[in-house]
């Protein structure tokens, strides 16, 4: 099963030329986008054993807050598809902006906080999440269960 790594570049300007040595990656963002926009967007990073991306996301980028991990049954294309439905979010206002999902510090409290309605759009084809809590320095590992959000510290 695929392990991906969902990477903010915004958090490191050393983050994209990393990326760009790996086997398999993509923007999250769609269309042809600008240089300057390359720099900080998200990718989605195809995690092997051994690689020098994945080494560096585990030694310094896990505690950097870098991003989060997932695994998938589909492949990387399929399930970057599926993860870009959730780059918006509409605020009370109605006014729709970007939502930093892939930030752990981001992710962790929205997903522990969401409805089992609110899971639907984030477990298919991911079956699960892996993201540090930054205030226990947890590693948190999300998947979902018959009644909800199933939680595990790593």
């Amino acid at each position: 099963m695929p392990h991906f790594a969902l990477i903010d570049t915004a958090r490191d300007s050393r983050l994209l030329p990393m990326i760009q040595q790996e086997a398999q990656w993509r923007c999250m963002f769609g269309g042809e986008v600008a240089p300057e926009v390359m720099a900080v967007a998200p990718f989605i990073v195809r995690l092997d054993p051994g690689r020098p991306f994945t080494k560096a996301l585990q030694t310094q980028g896990w505690t950097d807050h870098w991003g989060i991990t997932c695994h998938a049954a589909a492949s990387m294309i399929d399930t970057r598809r599926m993860l870009r439905r959730n780059l918006e979010a509409m605020t009370p206002s109605g006014q729709n902006l970007l939502f930093r999902f892939y930030d752990p510090r981001v992710f962790v409290p929205f997903i522990e906080a969401a409805t089992p309605a609110d899971l639907d759009p984030w477990f298919d084809p991911v079956d699960m999440y892996w993201a540090r809590n930054t205030k226990t320095g947890a590693t948190m590992k999300y998947s979902r269960g018959p009644n909800g959000l199933v939680i595990e510290t790593v």
